[in-house]
């Protein structure tokens, strides 16, 4: 257990009022991670983007045994030997996984214990819970057949619980309640040379614990003409936002140009979408979805009417500073803890879900920086790493990497609380 310190501390109310949300700002808190509860058989199914109507699954019935993928530890996966539990990790984060995409090999495990598996070969995590990691195949096979495959593994294990392919090139991937939800490019769609764009395939899932075929949740936009200079692609989704409860996901779908033209809420249980916001939702509370948009602003929009909760500034009143930048935003049952740089410090806040009042956590203004995990933290326990990410921070540290643990409640920091990576 590693050495405690005060974190800066300067409670205030902040002036309510809109972060500058990227794509690439909001890496680090992609993945919600929520309750899955996950067949242990294996499952495999197929989908046509083509063919299948708006919220039906395939008609193609689901099938027992893979026969490329059904041993414990194949030649393109590795799983840990013995494992331990991790010694300083909160008791609330224990059952929380992580994934590490960009590092080789590419990589999940469990937060409270030594259980990993790494993928030496084509399989990229796209979202991990439950025990259970999900992985796409994009490359050889995308190309000669035109269909990612998708399979969900047993992290322990190493085997295939499920697996599927679909006719995008998927990009992100998010577990919510029993299923795994996807989006990406359609790539068969796309125009040809420097006009080409990639319009999105619509947002898919399919049901982890009962198998069957894969859902189209919401149809592709209509493919259009790019306005800007470098065409990104119409109708792509993602990163997506989980409620606490698994019960709703929210889908952001970009425009050509790469902005965020709305999302969609998507209730889980009737898989359909019940409200469509304006803009990018970033975080989802039970409640309410959490608008991004530029200039240094949150905005709480409730689910049941749309109307605008609460509306929360960042930035100092009349500052004449540059606009915060958001890192992270996570929400959770009572608070949305939020993560940005302003005026030289990297501040982390939380957010009553109810009422809008901000209250500074910590500030870091010298020193190594803290930057939020938001998807393995808790509301009273924000995991900190050296980098904003577990892929950087484990290349950073030579491929394991030990997480400072903020409490939220008494405001200490603890140092090199435990290890997340190699056991």
């Amino acid at each position: 257990m590693g050495a405690q310190r005060r974190g800066t501390l300067a409670r205030r109310d902040v002036s309510h009022r809109r972060p500058p949300v990227s794509r690439v700002g909001l890496l680090v808190g992609v993945f919600a991670i929520v309750s899955l509860v996950a067949a242990r058989q294996i499952v495999k199914v197929s989908s046509d983007a083509a063919a299948v109507p708006t919220n039906q699954p395939t008609d193609q019935p689901a099938a027992t045994g893979v026969a490329s993928s059904d041993d414990p530890v194949g030649p393109n996966r590795e799983v840990t030997a013995s494992v331990t539990d991790r010694p300083g990790v909160p008791d609330e984060l224990r059952e929380l996984y992580w994934i590490a995409q960009d590092v080789a090999p590419a990589q999940a495990g469990q937060l409270g214990t030594t259980a990993r598996i790494r993928f030496t070969k084509g399989e990229l995590p796209i979202a991990a819970a439950h025990g259970l990691v999900a992985t796409v195949a994009n490359g050889p096979q995308f190309a000669r057949e035109r269909a990612s495959l998708i399979r969900v593994w047993d992290v322990r294990t190493g085997k295939a619980v499920l697996e599927t392919t679909t006719a995008l090139w998927v990009e992100y991937g998010a577990f919510a309640g029993d299923y795994l939800f996807w989006g990406g490019w359609d790539v068969d769609k796309s125009g040809a040379g420097e006009n080409a764009i990639y319009p999105g395939g619509g947002l898919w899932a399919v049901n982890v614990a009962a198998g069957g075929g894969p859902i189209l949740v919401v149809p592709p936009e209509p493919t259009v003409k790019s306005s800007g200079q470098e065409p990104l692609g119409q109708g792509t989704r993602g990163p997506f936002a989980v409620s606490p409860s698994g019960a709703t996901l929210a889908s952001p779908v970009y425009l050509d140009d790469g902005r965020v033209g709305r999302s969609d809420i998507v209730d889980v249980a009737s898989m359909s979408v019940v409200r469509t916001v304006s803009g990018y939702v970033c975080a989802a509370s039970d409640s309410a979805a959490i608008l991004c948009p530029d200039g240094g602003d949150l905005i709480a929009v409730a689910f049941k009417d749309g109307a605008e909760s609460w509306h929360v500034n960042l930035a100092q009143p009349d500052s004449d500073s540059q606009a915060p930048f958001v890192y992270a935003v996570q929400a959770f049952d009572a608070r949305v803890i939020v993560q940005y740089s302003y005026q030289d410090a990297l501040v982390i806040v939380a957010i009553d879900v109810t009422s809008g009042t901000a209250t500074e956590l910590l500030r870091d203004t010298d020193g190594p920086s803290h930057y939020l995990a938001p998807s393995l933290s808790s509301a009273d326990h924000l995991v900190l790493l050296p980098a904003v990410g577990v892929s950087p921070s484990l290349e950073l540290r030579g491929g394991k990497v030990f997480a400072a643990v903020l409490d939220a409640q008494s405001l200490n920091v603890t140092a090199d609380a435990f290890a997340i990576g190699a056991p």
